[in-house]
């Protein structure tokens, strides 16, 4: 059985500069899923990303092409939205969609944010990206 994990930004970038969340994003045992908004956050930080890396730009845009994750419009989760607010738009608004659709699909959130994990209470689990190594 195929689990489906829910993808937020931080993992996403550093699986464009490779190591383990690469590796994972590539595991035939998951199924990753992300939101429009979370997509367009990435893109927002490839100039930084290339400068930093030496990875011309739109080498970094290809890869992020190449990733297996399934991109949502926010329609498919709006039923959630609300719910995901009160969680976590007084602490990160940028995270509020990443959440709704997690809610709403019932799969786990894979982030490195840690205020993820101090939300109470939650009803989906939150993975770091040390969960899938241990």
């Amino acid at each position: 059985m195929i689990l489906t994990i829910a993808v937020d930004a931080n993992p996403i970038l550093a699986a464009l500069l490779g190591g383990y969340a690469r590796i994972i994003l590539f595991d035939p045992r998951f199924s990753f899923i992300t939101t429009e908004f979370t997509t367009l956050e990435v893109q927002r930080y490839l100039p930084l990303i290339s400068e930093k890396s030496g990875v011309p730009h739109h080498e970094l845009e290809e890869a992020l092409r190449l990733l297996p994750i399934k991109v949502f419009k926010r329609f498919v989760y709006r039923l959630t939205l609300d719910e995901a607010h009160r969680h976590i738009g007084h602490i990160d608004p940028n995270d509020t969609d990443i959440l709704a659709l997690a809610l709403c699909m019932d799969a786990p959130l894979w982030s490195n944010d840690i205020h993820f994990t101090k939300i109470k209470p939650l009803t989906i689990k939150i993975l770091r990206t040390r969960d899938f190594i241990l």
